[in-house]
């Protein structure tokens, strides 16, 4: 390879590496704010009972912490999401 080609795609491998770490940080940040939200996910159309109330709070995971929570979504995004992708066909 000629030594501007090298140092074209040697500048391209840093930047993705920079950008992995970068677009975490964002999504951590975006997340933790949005778990901050004084509004309270759990709150059902209507009146509800504790027990329906704890359901709904279980199933959305809002019963977890930050870190859980935040965990769970990656997780959830990047696996659960992909797989569903690569599996389905379906590019929309």
């Amino acid at each position: 390879m000629r030594k501007g080609v090298a140092s074209v795609i040697t500048y391209m491998l840093r930047r993705l590496i920079c950008a992995v770490p970068t677009l975490a940080a964002t999504s951590f940040v975006i997340f933790a704010i949005l778990h901050a939200s004084p509004a309270d996910p759990c709150v059902g159309d209507g009146p509800t009972t504790p027990e329906q109330r704890a359901a709904i709070c279980a199933q959305l995971g809002a019963d977890v912490s930050l870190i859980d929570g935040y965990g769970a979504w990656a997780r959830q995004f990047f696996v659960n999401e992909a797989l569903h992708w690569l599996t389905s066909g379906d590019v929309t």
